[in-house]
Order: structure tokens, then sequence, then C-alpha cells
């Protein structure tokens, strides 16, 4: 049965004999560049083919990488049309390697391309926001009329195939999917006080960001603070708006030196009644991780309160990283996405995705 399926993989985990099927850097530069494109096409098994209902409804998606390129590829094969469009920001202190294996792929699939200006991302600060806004910017002027808009990280993984991606955007049009809620008092530090980037000598981290006492101006236009996450799905209209709107722009430029100001920004400015699909700022309107369909992720605390069960991989920064033991509570799950998956740790969960993703795909055609 499935249980001892799982112990079988889980023991072979343990020994590290389960490897990564995700090609390096080097092998999938190696292999584009002595091979023709449409044979890095058909080897890699990119689906090339959409029912009409995607065709008329094309998807733009950024992703913000700096690690595993061969992970990223394989996130990239699994929602790639040759319809959508698809921005990746490659982080300004990713390795030659990895650049270049990236700057490979993009440039056998028209409708991929990296995002031109680069940003050093640090974790919880603008940067990352900077990161999202560059590859916005570009998918605003491409020329691809994408109707949603989609932010990833490399360590997601879509649950459900692009047809059914498509079809529940367009039963929620013309809304957007932002994770947004009144902000807990414990976080009101991250956007009243000014934060300062500091070289550090613990953790993951050679550099975080830092409060000070410098008391932060009140944001522009009077914003009322919400939170929410720097993950979000939006309507072109949104996308639009929050890159043209004056008090967007002076929010944005404000928000630079708080903490984690993507986990805010999304979350407030939908609720100002200029934003298209606007939410009204009544609780009703609330919507936390557990009601947003965009993306899964089991938090070591908020896991429980969500009705979550015990990761099966393992915990890293408070996020469960996923094993085969958690396959089938991810399958019976409505979200879109889930993150995070680490090839290295248990190849086989990201390999089941892909094959389950792969058999539905041949359904819808």
């Amino acid at each position: 049965g499935e249980t001892e399926e799982i112990a079988k993989i889980e023991s072979l985990r343990s020994e590290k004999k389960i490897l990564s099927s995700s090609w390096s850097a080097n092998n999938l530069s190696t292999f584009i560049n002595n091979s023709s494109c449409e044979n890095y096409f058909a080897t890699r098994q990119f689906v090339n083919s959409s029912t009409q209902d995607e065709l008329d409804f094309p998807l733009a998606y950024s992703i913000v990488v700096h690690k595993n390129a061969g992970q990223v590829e394989r996130l990239l094969r699994t929602i790639y049309r040759p319809h959508n469009v698809y921005c990746i920001h490659i982080d300004a202190k990713a390795s030659d390697a990895f650049f270049d294996a990236l700057n490979d792929v993009s440039s056998c699939l028209p409708n991929v391309f990296l995002a031109k200006k680069r940003e050093d991302v640090l974790w919880a600060t603008a940067s990352r926001l900077w990161a999202d806004l560059n590859c916005m910017n570009e998918l605003l002027v491409h020329e691809v009329k994408w109707k949603y808009f989609i932010n990833l990280c490399g360590q997601d993984l879509p649950l459900k195939t692009n047809y059914q991606i498509v079809s529940h955007l367009k039963s929620i049009k013309p809304a957007n999917d932002i994770v947004s809620f009144p902000i807990p008092k414990s976080k009101l530090p991250r956007y009243s006080r000014k934060w300062k980037v500091r070289k550090v000598n613990h953790g993951e981290y050679r550099k975080r960001p830092v409060m000070t006492n410098t008391a932060k101006s009140p944001p522009p236009g009077n914003l009322k603070f919400f939170a929410g996450s720097a993950y979000f799905i939006a309507t072109r209209a949104f996308v639009n708006w929050a890159m043209k709107d004056k008090t967007v722009t002076k929010i944005v430029n404000w928000s630079w030196d708080t903490f984690s100001p993507d986990e805010m920004l999304w979350a407030s400015i939908s609720r100002m009644p200029s934003a298209p699909g606007f939410r009204q700022p009544g609780n009703a309107w609330n919507t936390n991780e557990g009601k947003s369909v965009t993306r899964l992720i089991n938090w070591l605390d908020s896991g429980k309160k969500n009705g979550y069960p015990k990761c099966k991989g393992f915990y890293q920064r408070s996020v469960c990283v996923y094993g085969s033991g958690d396959l089938s509570w991810l399958m019976q799950q409505q979200k879109l996405f889930a993150n995070k998956f680490d090839p290295d740790f248990d190849d086989f969960a990201i390999r089941c995705i892909e094959e389950d993703l792969a058999r539905r795909v041949k359904e819808e055609l």
C-alpha cells in the first residue's frame, strides 16, 4: 500500500539513495549549446499544445530566483505554454553558471526572458519587491496581451495544470487573489520604524535588515496597513494601475527602508478604492493564507491553525520542505501552487507532481 511505499522512499532518502533528477547548470548549458532548441524542447518534454480556453487567456509569470538552475528549469517546464509569457529575475549575486544556464534556456523559448534590471535580493528588504516590479514593467510592454499576473520563486511547483489555473481565474475575474488582513500589532514596527541593512555573522544571511530608533513618516495617501504575502495573483488592470498610479509609486518609494515591504504593499494597496478589483477595508473582505488559493505553505506555527497536517519533510525557517509523505495531502488541496520543494532532499516528491500534471494535461487536450 501507499504507507509502505512512502516508508521505503523515506528510508532510501535517509540513506541519500534518491538522487536529484534536476540537471546541473553546466549540463543544461552544454546540452543546449551542443544541440538544437527543437531537440532541447522535445527532450525536456515541454508542453506544446493547449485548449482554446487557455489560448484565449494568456498568463504572465514573474519568477525570482538565485540558485539551483535545474530546479528552476523543472518549475518552468511544469508551467510553460507557448502562448503565456515568463520573466525570470536572476539575483545580481547569482553565479555565472546559474545565469548562463537560464540564459541558454530562455534563448530557446521565445516567450521566456530574463529581467534586464537585476537586483541584489536581500531577505526581508525592498529588493525582493523591486525584483517583481522590474518584471512587471517588462511584462506590461511585452507583445503577449496577458490577462493575469502570477509571481513565484524557484522552490515553488504548481499543483494544478495551466487549464485548471485558467479555469479558476476566469471564474473570479475581474477579482485578484491577494492575501490581505488587518496587520497584527506585533508587525507594526516593520512599517513605523526605519530599518537598515547591516552585516551579521550568524544564520543563513550575511546581511539583514535591523530596526533603528528612527520613526518613519506616515505613508503617502494615509495608507491603511494590511498584512499579506509577497506572492499573489492579479489582473493585468491591477498590475498596470500599481505601476502607473502616482500614490502607489509614492508608497513603493516610501517603503524601501521598511521590513518586508512586499508582505504589506500588495495587501494594503488592493484595499485602496482606486485599485482595480478593489476590496472593501471591512473584515468581511479579509483574506488570509488559508482562504487564498494562490499558494500552499505549511508554516510551523500557522499550519495547525489552518488545519494542515504535520510536515512529513522538514522545516526550513519555519516552512515545510515537502517530502513524499506530504504528497497525498498536497494532491487533495485546491491551491494552485505549493512551496517549498528541494530535489536534493526529496526528488521523488517533485517527480510525482510532474508526472501527475503531465497525465492530467494529456487528458485535457
